[in-house]
């Protein structure tokens, strides 16, 4: 530290009014002893290092973290078969740990910090942190309004306040962050995926390594009630398939052809008997989200998650889909109210 100090005071103020003017050892008279000047170097090195890893830090989630990112975080480690406990925008300890297994899979240094390798490896933005732009997927692109009005929020979720109104064929920058079916726009605000073209490019590509393909778009919805498994499909081809559970005896899913006629995060269910009211919670019925295809215009049946993961796989319901929790929330990322729906025998 004495070194140091002595080589500070070993510049030069020519004038007060400019900048410090550095002058060499030689030029002032002095000398130093090599053993100090591999001390400076190593002295040197040390600060290089330090602020090198703080500049990482920067572009990086880590734990105590918590913000729209670690969402996105937390449901990409679940797209490749990594649980990362409630998917609740906060970097905690369960994160934290599939976030190791994940690391520890890909030949990553198992430290739990999702920086930029961890990130391009789970398919997002490599300079991905909390309170910047690179929040979600890799591409930062144009969205175009395909409704004759689209809501702008303040936050993801319609219980978010409207700040904003974007009209039909409106064309506007996003961010490239998704949460939970909606987009981040570049002036800020968030608008609903299910009214926009373009956000298949906002996503990016890639597949899922837990065995099922990330889905480009689906295009169509295929209900076997006897083989209990949902099929999703693009165009012609098969993307994918669920395990489910469909209505029991008496109570049967109805057969047709129908189509996708609204989405609900976080649904609230009424019971069909007693009226009695379950906000959204791990007690719901409904699970963490529903996707409608059916309604006389009194009752109501669609896909939706379940607390009872037994169920799934049998005839347990009164007419509506039950899902896994962690289906029911990747099925709603990729479908658009509108899209066919064919329930079969």
């Amino acid at each position: 530290m004495e070194t140091l100090a002595f080589v500070h005071c070993a510049i030069a103020y020519e004038d007060p009014g400019s900048e410090p003017q550095l002058r060499s050892l030689e030029e002032l008279k002095l000398s130093i002893s090599s053993s100090t000047l591999v001390g400076l170097a190593g002295g040197a090195i040390a600060v290089s290092t330090v602020m090198t890893a703080a500049s990482n830090a920067d572009a990086a989630v880590q734990r105590k973290d918590a913000c729209p990112t670690v969402q996105t975080v937390q449901q990409a480690l679940e797209r490749v078969g990594h649980d990362p406990g409630a998917v609740d925008g906060v970097f905690g300890g369960k994160t934290e740990y599939a976030v190791i297994r994940f690391q520890q899979r890909k030949g990553l240094a198992p430290d739990g910090v999702v920086d930029a390798a961890t990130a391009e490896a789970l398919g997002l933005h490599p300079d991905i942190a909390c309170g910047s732009d690179g929040d979600g997927s890799k591409a930062s692109n144009a969205i175009t309004v395909t409704a004759s009005s689209l809501n702008v929020r303040s936050s993801p979720g319609v219980a978010h306040s409207i700040i904003d109104v974007l009209h039909n064929g409106q064309t506007v920058e996003t961010i490239g962050s998704i949460t939970d079916n909606w987009v981040q726009l570049k002036d800020g605000g968030w608008v609903s995926t299910a009214h926009v073209t373009g956000e298949e490019n906002v996503r990016g590509g890639g597949s899922s390594e837990s065995g099922n393909q990330v889905l480009a778009k689906a295009t169509r919805l295929v209900l076997k009630r006897g083989e209990r498994k949902l099929y999703i499909y693009n165009g012609e081809t098969k993307l994918t398939s669920y395990p489910v559970a469909v209505g029991r005896s008496g109570w049967e899913t109805p057969m047709g052809t129908f189509q996708v006629i609204d989405k609900i995060e976080h649904p609230t269910w009424i019971h069909p008997f007693t009226n009695e009211v379950v906000p959204p919670g791990p007690e719901n019925p409904l699970g963490e989200r529903y996707i409608g295809f059916w309604t006389d215009g009194r009752n109501y049946i669609g896909f939706h998650g379940t607390p009872d993961r037994e169920s799934v796989g049998g005839a347990a319901s009164h007419g509506c889909v039950r899902m896994y929790n962690k289906d029911i929330r990747e099925l709603y990322e990729w479908v658009a109210v509108g899209i066919p729906v064919v329930v079969e025998k």
